[in-house]
Formats: C-alpha cells, structure tokens, sequence
C-alpha cells in the first residue's frame, strides 16, 4: 500500500507585480517540485486562501509577504496568519536595504517581538538568489523538524554519507550523528 503525500504550501503575497513576479520565478524555480507554492496579490485573497487550507487541513509551512502594502501591511497580515495556521513560519518580504529604513526596522522587531513573524526574506533581485534561498531554507528545515518531528541529527546512511534529511523509520546499519560526534578544530580524535 502507497500513500500520498500531500505536498505542503509555500505561500507569498505581494500586491506590487515586479516583485511578485520575482517571487513566484525564484519559489518556482527551486521548491516547485516538491511544495505547493502558491502567489496571491493580496492579503485579503490570501487570508482567504490560508482558511480554505486550513479546513482541509493543508499543510502551510511557510507564509511570506511584503511590508507595505496597500490593503494592509504584511505585518498584520501575518498576524491574522499567526491565528489561522499558528505552526507555519511567517516571513516579512523587505527590498534589500530595508534595514536601513526606521520604519520597516521597527515593524519587523515589534513583528519578532510580538511573534506574528519568524524573520525577515530580502527580496530576491536576480535569479538565483541564494541569500533568499539561504533563509528560506532555513525556515523550511525548522518548520519540517516540527511538523514532520524531525531531528536535528545528521543522519549518516549505509553509504556513510551525511544527509540534511532525518526519515522517521531508519534503514538497519544507520548510524545518527549528533553535534557532539563531530571533530573539533585543534582537537585530536
């Protein structure tokens, strides 16, 4: 007997064409194999989307949206997304360079710090983007560790080579690494 798997859902919204289409070329691009990605245009079709998921209980592992946007900022947007899926990772899109602005600054620690945000994406600017990946993955590794009640252990296979993956049954002869069987520099083993 074979199950399906049902894909979960990486979700970004963005109501600035340019930059959604960027989006949707970059999750595209690298995670559409094997998430559902889905890009809507604003935050009202998105929350909408968000429940029509939740009552068939979708996975959603990651919910990324803009700052500003004209609806409403990616920041309550988000905090709606905190009540309707509160185990997803939520991600505001900022330009790079938004750091350096006070507003957008100060949303995303009181975001942090209210916990209706994870952390930030810088929005991808060329194709690939791999500091937009870096986090982004991220954020999928720690959203899989706990809804998939992975482990943070490396697992090394019969072939002895390490994987980022941790399956929940593991072929006989595996072996588990945790951080403390790994050598240390200037250390003799």
């Amino acid at each position: 007997m074979t199950t399906t798997r049902i894909p979960s859902v990486i979700l970004a919204v963005d109501d600035q064409r340019e930059s959604r289409d960027r989006l949707q070329a970059e999750l595209m691009g690298r995670y559409g194999r094997d998430y559902r990605v889905v890009i809507e245009s604003s935050p009202a079709a998105a929350l909408a989307t968000l429940r029509g998921m939740q009552d068939c209980n979708e996975p959603v592992a990651v919910v990324m949206a803009s700052l500003w946007m004209a609806e409403m900022t990616g920041l309550h947007m988000l905090s709606a997304v905190k009540d309707i899926h509160p185990r997803t990772k939520r991600a505001l899109v900022i330009p790079f360079g938004g750091w350096g602005h006070k507003d957008t600054a100060d949303a995303i620690r009181r975001g942090i710090a209210s916990g209706c945000i994870d952390y930030y994406l810088l929005q991808p600017w060329r194709t690939p983007d791999e500091v937009f990946h870096r986090t982004l993955a991220e954020f999928l590794y720690e959203w899989a560790r706990s809804h998939e009640g992975t482990s943070c252990a490396i697992c090394s296979h019969a072939t002895g080579f390490p994987t980022s993956t941790f399956p929940a049954t593991l072929p006989r002869g595996s072996r588990v690494w945790s951080h403390s069987d790994w050598p240390v520099a200037g250390s003799r083993s």
